[in-house]
């Protein structure tokens, strides 16, 4: 089992924009560092798109979409 998870697993965003939040658990014995990349920048977004998850601790992060 991976000591990282995401809650949902997948994003499910309209194509004319919106937002979904997701939660990072970690299950591990150790503080996790997470980094989040995108290709296009300019339409789609992610907060935070780096920091550490803590043991037995979740972080909340956001995938946001936004309008053409």
């Amino acid at each position: 089992m991976a000591a990282l998870a995401a809650d949902p697993p997948a994003a499910q965003v309209p194509a004319a924009g919106g937002a979904s939040t997701h939660n990072l658990v970690n299950s591990g014995a150790s503080r996790l560092a997470f980094k989040v990349k995108s290709s296009n920048n300019n339409e789609y977004r992610l907060k935070p798109v780096f920091g550490f998850v803590v043991t037995c601790f979740s972080t909340n992060y956001c995938f946001f979409i936004s309008n053409f």
